[in-house]
């Protein structure tokens, strides 16, 4: 197995989901019926990419929320 170093907290979300994501499909094709292994595993693979993806989309999104905060220029009120 190999070690990956993250760059960024979306970086290590995607990483630890993405093995959580595997194993659970490790799980589908052991549990699926006898001629559909594959069809299981294609559809509980659409439905986990696409959740892993706007899960992604909003943890990068709170990511430049944050970042922006963080400016001086953004703070209306400059002793808030």
């Amino acid at each position: 197995m190999f070690t990956i170093t993250s760059r960024s907290a979306t970086e290590a979300l995607l990483h630890e989901k993405f093995q959580a994501l595997l194993s659970e499909l490790d799980t589908v094709g052991d549990n699926a019926q006898y001629g559909h292994v594959l069809d299981d595993m294609d559809d509980f693979l659409f439905t986990a990419i696409r959740k892993l993806g706007n899960e992604t989309l909003q943890h990068k999104l709170q990511e430049r929320i944050n970042n922006t905060e963080k400016q001086p220029e953004s703070r209306q009120c400059p002793h808030c």
